[in-house]
């Protein structure tokens, strides 16, 4: 009718939308400094990329009080097998927009030695890249063996990531799967659809 405004008529011809919604590679800045019991550590995107802040549960991993790390660089938590090298060409590359992942060994203040995976979020604060929260994931020692036979080349050629030996054993579906890997196999569920 004519009495309606704009978006009752709208509305009236519009029955059914499709929304999509493109994952973002950057996290803003209040999600970046957050409190949100992960274990990470923010850094500036620029070199020579020092720490401005840590998780609560970043200090206790590391035994580290913030003091001892801020106004540093990460190297704070590297110890003898870490891959210095492969951990700076990512966070360069996170500075590109491009969330990054790796495995890495790190180590505690105590110098035992931590294997951690990675992800490095580019942080977006006033259309610009500026810094960079780095996400620590400790790896449970029954699936270091799996992790340390990810082939490399794969990995930095952006291959999908390999399922862990718990999360086949759990049957879980990959990433863009609707059901488990049994139904994927044609297993006894197979007609089942989970959501």
């Amino acid at each position: 009718s004519e009495d309606d405004g704009p978006e009752q008529r709208i509305r009236r011809r519009v029955t059914h939308a499709v929304v999509t919604m493109d994952h973002s590679d950057w996290v803003p800045k209040k999600i970046a400094n957050a409190e949100d019991n992960r274990v990470k550590a923010v850094v500036l995107a620029d070199k020579p990329h020092s720490v401005v802040s840590i998780s609560n549960s970043f200090s206790e991993l590391y035994q580290l009080q913030e003091s001892m790390i801020v106004g540093r660089t990460m190297r704070a938590i590297f110890g003898p097998k870490t891959n210095e090298a492969l951990f700076r060409n990512r966070l360069s590359l996170a500075k590109t927009g491009k969330t990054q992942n790796l495995d890495l060994w790190t180590c505690r203040a105590d110098v035992s030695q931590v294997h951690v995976h990675v992800t490095l979020f580019p942080v977006m604060d006033d259309a610009t890249i500026s810094h960079v929260m780095v996400v620590f994931k400790e790896i449970p020692d029954h699936d270091r063996e799996f992790f340390s036979r990810r082939s490399s080349a794969a990995w930095l050629a952006g291959a999908p990531e390999p399922l862990s030996p718990n999360q086949l054993s759990a049957g879980r579906p990959m990433p863009g799967q609707h059901g488990t890997l049994l139904q994927e196999a044609g297993g006894r569920d197979a007609g089942r659809r989970e959501g």
